[in-house]
């Protein structure tokens, strides 16, 4: 079923942009736009190409075509002809997209762009709540949001008017979307980013989700639709949401430090099983039969793979596993001071406790003193990242390095080759991790 018809007129031609709404059965002239949009008058010179009843709305889209008239002719074929492979699905974003790459704009001949009125109007809501959804600046609940959002993909909505006037070229710049920036994990892939970015000559949109899945999703709707050329996601906290609606677009995105749980996103990632396993590894070399893990946040994949690299480390040591020694905190360092409590509450405590990254490490450390004991005397403690207050610490936190202002420029550099040709193949960039050995670790003394 066709999702827009094309009445030529000669060198300038009006085109009728059929989206939703109305009855617009087969063979049926254009006229009954005039019922939708008095202010643009339909003159019936060519019958609709649709092919069966369907329930639309043609919104009519003046235009100049970019083709000389001596091209009319192949420009009319393209249009028509290539589109009903293309256009004549329900991918009513992806058919626009197509009908403006083939438009160029022109004062009194533009396409017409979808308004926050017809946004509101699709997805059932007022105004005001696409304009809260979309700039956060007010409370929308998951349902409302989820239909907004809706909204905005099927029309392809651009966010402002700046978005609209940069769509058909370059912004030269690139969005970034981090979970916080209160921690130096984030502050030196920042660092890598920002360098290659410096670089390259793009500029840098943040924005700061604080591990929110819906303020994540917004912002991911707002950085993909017209204000940005691509996008690197760091840690994200609920990728299937949009993952797989930017791939199938091919906007250009890289997803930092989180392996997904697709085959298609392009990844820069480390070496989280080998970093993790050899750090156990150490903590048994030490003597450490009791060995507790403060784990990430179960939804990234980093954190499963550091679980596992602990886990088989063990197995290969001959030591049981014990669902008692693990505890959540989230990479983050309350949780993770809290995690560390419980685990030196229990009746045999561990002697050494892996932390999943430093900051949590930092929340372990701050429980053995809370506790009495000595560190790291008692308990020894190791982290993962090697952010720069793992060095400055004392005593030095022993820990996995993770490369992680280099994963920011490899990120950027990846990222950079899919906007200039975005249908280059999934590339997963793998850095390698390295254990540092500082003074945070200690053979067992006796039990805690």
């Amino acid at each position: 079923m066709p999702l827009a018809c094309f009445p030529f007129s000669g060198w300038k031609a009006s085109f009728f942009g059929v989206l939703h709404g109305q009855s617009h059965p087969a063979g049926e002239f254009c006229t009954q736009t005039k019922v939708v949009n008095e202010r643009w008058p339909v003159e019936p010179s060519r019958k609709c190409q649709a092919s069966a009843p369907r329930p639309l709305l043609c919104y009519p889209w003046r235009c100049r075509l970019r083709t000389p008239p001596a091209g009319i002719a192949a420009a009319r074929s393209e249009l028509l002809d290539t589109p009903l492979d293309l256009l004549f699905n329900d991918d009513r974003s992806a058919s626009i997209k197509l009908l403006r790459s083939n438009l160029a704009f022109d004062t009194g001949f533009c396409i017409m762009p979808p308004t926050i009125k017809q946004v509101a109007e699709r997805a059932g809501v007022s105004t005001s709540t696409v304009s809260h959804v979309l700039n956060g600046t007010h409370f929308v609940s998951p349902p409302l949001t989820e239909r907004v959002l809706r909204a905005v993909e099927e029309l392809d909505y651009q966010l402002n008017p700046v978005a609209r006037s940069l769509a058909g070229g370059r912004s030269s710049v690139i969005g970034l979307m981090i979970p916080e920036l209160a921690v130096s994990y984030s502050g030196e892939i920042l660092r890598g980013i920002d360098e290659a970015l410096a670089n390259a000559g793009y500029d840098l949109l943040l924005h700061t989700t604080h591990n929110q899945r819906v303020k994540e999703r917004v912002f991911v709707h707002k950085l993909a639709h017209g204000l940005t050329e691509g996008l690197l996601l760091l840690l994200p906290s609920d990728p299937n949401a949009y993952l797989a609606p930017l791939y199938k677009k091919q906007f250009p995105y890289v997803v930092i430090d989180h392996q997904g749980f697709d085959d298609f996103s392009p990844t820069v990632v480390s070496t989280n099983w080998q970093g993790a396993f050899e750090a156990t590894r150490y903590l048994i070399e030490l003597g450490h039969r009791r060995i507790g893990f403060v784990a990430g946040a179960s939804h990234t994949s980093s954190a499963l793979e550091r679980l596992q690299g602990y886990r088989d480390a063990l197995q290969r040591a001959g030591i049981p596993f014990d669902h008692d020694l693990v505890r959540e905190g989230y990479f983050a360092r309350p949780p993770s001071y809290e995690a560390a409590l419980h685990l030196l509450d229990l009746p045999d405590p561990p002697t050494a406790i892996f932390a999943a990254n430093d900051v949590s490490a930092f929340g372990v450390i701050d429980a053995i003193h809370a506790r009495g004991l000595r560190f790291p005397h008692d308990v020894s403690v190791i982290g993962f990242d090697d952010i720069p207050e793992a060095a400055a610490a004392r005593p030095a936190l022993t820990t996995v390095r993770q490369p992680l202002a280099e994963m920011g420029r490899t990120a950027v550099g990846m990222l950079l080759e899919y906007i200039a040709e975005p249908e280059r193949p999934t590339r997963r960039i793998t850095l390698d991790t390295e254990l540092i050995i500082r003074e945070s670790c200690m053979p067992p003394k006796r039990s805690v």
